[in-house]
């Protein structure tokens, strides 16, 4: 649960002043045992974030909102990393935003629905065989809803800060989301001055999940990725999440060619800010090798 401070409390610390504007102040504490794909196992301190949210109204139904996460590893002493930071401007035009992110499927989003907690998530614990993702530096535009359709575009760099980035992408997409239902499609192009006539240079993303009240269900369908050998194939993810009282559980699955990744997660309500996650993972490589991995974690959200 985020806890909203009130604006002149909060920009009074770090020195701003707007009687229309707020703070909001969300974060993770996660530990507990953990077993890593790579074999890794034990106690740890799992990881911990924290984000700022402000938001402020310049009136006229025009509002500017930012956005900046951090994050400190698990050993004592380690260092604290910065993660995405956005910045937008809204109002009845729509959304125009800079975020400094990094690159996500929307086969991911709209089809793996389950939630778990696994050290190793579709992005990480493959080898980029079925997913990956990379630092980015993307200006998008999201439209105002026209009968539960939003029109995304963006424009996207291969790189991280003011690094010149070699490879660029665009993408024009829609989103649709009415009552439990809720899906998306969106098309790629990517540009690379070294890439050649090997290379795919257009793809696209696909999703959509319902919700039946008993459980949620998702698919997706991710096309050849851009920057990748044309023989490449597409990948399929599927996801349940299956609440009851307290307790949720979420399977997810995604699969390209012959590598795959398969996520299981059982979730405990403690209160709204505290759970308790029992999750495994398993991938299959296209090598044929099988990893593992698992956790038992206390979960604290702000």
């Amino acid at each position: 649960m985020k806890k909203t401070l009130i604006a002149i409390a909060a920009f009074s610390v770090i020195g701003l002043a707007s009687a229309q504007s707020t703070a909001t102040i969300s974060g993770t504490i996660v530990a507990g045992w953990i077993k890593s794909l790579g074999g890794d196992k034990g106690l740890v301190l799992d990881s911990s974030s924290i984000k700022f949210d402000l938001v402020e109204d310049l009136g006229n139904g025009l509002k500017v909102s930012a956005a900046t996460q951090f994050a400190g590893n698990s050993t004592r002493g380690g260092n604290v990393t910065k993660e995405d930071t956005s910045l937008g401007l809204s109002g009845g035009f729509g959304t125009f935003a800079y975020q400094n992110t990094r690159s996500s499927s929307w086969a991911v989003n709209y089809g793996m629905v389950g939630d778990n907690w696994l050290w190793d998530g579709v992005y990480s614990s493959n080898d980029g065989e079925v997913f990956t993702r990379t630092a980015t530096d993307m200006i998008s535009y999201t439209s105002p809803a026209f009968g539960g359709v939003n029109l995304v575009a963006s424009f996207a760099e291969e790189a991280d800060g003011s690094a010149t980035a070699t490879t660029k992408r665009s993408s024009l997409g829609a989103q649709y989301a009415a009552g439990p239902l809720s899906a998306g499609i969106r098309f790629i192009r990517g540009s690379n001055d070294t890439w050649g006539s090997n290379i795919n240079k257009g793809g696209f993303e696909a999703g959509v999940n319902y919700d039946f009240g008993v459980a949620k269900v998702g698919l997706g369908l991710d096309g050849k990725r851009v920057g990748n050998d044309k023989s490449e194939k597409s990948a399929l993810t599927a996801g349940v999440a299956i609440p009851f009282g307290k307790f949720s559980a979420g399977l997810n699955f995604a699969k390209r060619d012959e590598s795959n990744v398969s996520e299981l997660g059982l979730n405990y309500a403690l209160s709204k800010r505290s759970s308790v996650y029992a999750n495994y993972g398993r991938t299959h490589f296209a090598t044929g090798i099988n990893c593992n991995q698992g956790n038992l974690v206390l979960v604290l959200s702000l």
